[in-house]
């Protein structure tokens, strides 16, 4: 049944980041949302395969990891409006006063990111024991690299046409 189970992630996974190696942007929000739906399924589990976790605390953990990927996504996005803001002011030799008001968002932008890091490093503590919450630390990044690595190579495999090239 494990087998069957890893068997139906791994293929999952890989139309995911079939999907998301496309050439270009995936078409519209809904298409873009399903893509990133799908890697962030293959993350968590990934991330359950290396933390083995009973069920009820790896539910509360992917709850909390999703909720954390979408504030984050927020956060960066509008840390990207601020650096564009940033660049904007530059770019026309703005006044220093004008400038500093825009390095002082960015750096609220940063602030809160560090403050959402913070969150989610007590709500770790609330649902996983010490040992549990290394075990996170160390893996996490890993897993995270893993997946990017998986979608550059897809990226890096497409011919111009944006078919995967074949082996």
């Amino acid at each position: 049944m494990k087998v069957v189970k890893i068997s139906v992630m791994v293929a999952v996974f890989v139309f995911a980041i079939c999907v998301a190696a496309q050439a270009g942007e995936p078409e519209g929000p809904d298409m873009r949302g399903k893509v990133r739906e799908r890697i962030e399924k293959m993350m968590m589990w990934r991330l359950a395969e290396e933390m083995k976790l009973p069920p009820e605390k790896e539910e509360e953990l992917f709850k909390l990891i999703r909720s954390h990927f979408r504030e984050r996504e927020e956060v960066t996005r509008r840390q990207f409006e601020v650096i564009g803001q940033l660049e904007e002011l530059y770019r026309q030799n703005a006044p220093t006063e004008e400038l500093k008001r825009a390095l002082a968002d960015f750096e609220r932008v940063q602030q809160e990111r560090v403050e959402m890091e913070m969150r989610l490093r007590d709500e770790l503590r609330r649902i996983l024991s010490t040992r549990e919450i290394v075990r996170f630390i160390i893996t996490w990044p890993k897993v995270e690299e893993e997946i990017r690595g998986m979608i550059h190579q897809l990226k890096k495999d497409k011919t111009p046409r944006g078919k995967i090239k074949p082996k």
